[in-house]
């Protein structure tokens, strides 16, 4: 398996996080194929029945299938390479599988670009004004906390929530993002502008005022590249106090924000947080919610040309936007990361 992994990163030159993802689900579909290395890629008769059969959404039995094909694919490239020649039975499969996957794909385009709400956004949906006021009421909870002189995680935890739900519920200057703040540095300038290649995530703080997002890692960025998002008023008077708690409580890492070991996230671990830190709306929030509200409630009421900046700063185009507005409600259940 490692040598095909290594070939996937090789032919498609991935993004970390989108590496993973693959790996992740080429592991799953070889147990339950229950195939010894990259065997599984000869058993697509079963890989599709598995898919088809599957107790799981459309847009997760679409990622999982995207990830066999480009197994399937770097698989015939090597083979091409080393032997000149490939089985027809890999041929025929991978044909069989995107013949599916076209089909797939088209279904959940016509859910797409219905703008309905599916039945999870649905139950779930709240205004963005109510999300808004996570803000206040997360650092509200702090009050009797920050009176401490050490924080023990459960504390630290507390003060991230707040920190969380000014992060994604800040408005327009700063729109909700996916999860990229999940390995977030925090640098100064001057130290950012001394790195050789900046390849991560940074909250570049350039003075009291002054602060940015630089991102190098996250969904879209072969299609974008380096974005750079300046922090609103808002969001920056957060960010301000956030670095005040961390400096009087001794919080010691480079790390927006962390796990109890002073590690940094995982995308799961981050979308739980984020649950947690709107958690008083007695819904269950998640990142991809929160972006479908705030386009429906904030974004179109906007001017083209702020909904245009919106677009930049959630790192999609005005077309995707457009799909996210959301009217009224739709039986066919969706959760594809947008």
């Amino acid at each position: 398996m490692d040598k095909l992994f290594h070939n996937i990163n090789t032919h498609r030159d991935l993004s970390p996080s989108t590496f993973k993802n693959y790996v992740r689900s080429l592991n799953k579909i070889s147990a339950h194929c229950e195939c010894v290395g990259s065997e599984f890629i000869g058993q697509w008769e079963k890989v599709l029945n598995h898919i088809t059969d599957a107790p799981t959404k459309k847009p997760y039995k679409l990622n999982i299938l995207n990830c066999y094909i480009v197994a399937m694919d770097s698989f015939i490239k090597e083979e091409l390479e080393e032997f000149g020649s490939l089985s027809s039975n890999v041929e025929v499969g991978l044909r069989k599988c995107r013949k599916f996957q076209a089909d797939l794909k088209q279904e959940l385009d016509i859910n797409k670009f219905s703008e309905l709400k599916n039945e999870k956004e649905n139950k779930n949906w709240v205004s963005f004004e109510e999300l808004e006021k996570s803000i206040g009421l997360n650092f509200k909870a702090l009050k009797d906390i920050l009176k401490r002189t050490n924080l023990d995680h459960k504390a630290i935890h507390q003060v991230q929530k707040w920190v969380i739900s000014a992060l994604y519920a800040s408005g327009k200057e700063n729109p909700p993002m996916r999860l990229d703040f999940n390995n977030m540095i925090i640098i100064n300038q001057k130290e950012y502008d001394k790195l050789d290649d900046p390849s991560k995530n940074y909250l570049v703080i350039k003075s009291l005022r002054t602060k940015h997002f630089v991102l190098n890692e996250y969904k879209t960025f072969k299609k974008y590249g380096t974005k750079t998002i300046k922090l609103g008023v808002n969001l920056n008077k957060t960010i301000n106090k956030y670095m005040k708690i961390r400096a009087d409580h001794f919080i010691k890492t480079d790390l927006l924000l962390f796990n109890n070991k002073y590690e940094p996230l995982s995308e799961s671990l981050l979308s739980g947080y984020v649950g947690e830190a709107f958690a008083h709306t007695n819904k269950k929030i998640n990142a991809n919610l929160i972006r479908h509200i705030f386009i429906t409630d904030i974004a179109l009421h906007c001017s083209l040309a702020e909904r245009n900046e919106i677009a930049k700063k959630m790192l999609h185009n005005l077309e995707q936007q457009l799909c996210y507005n959301k009217k009224g409600s739709s039986d066919d259940e969706s959760e594809s990361n947008n």
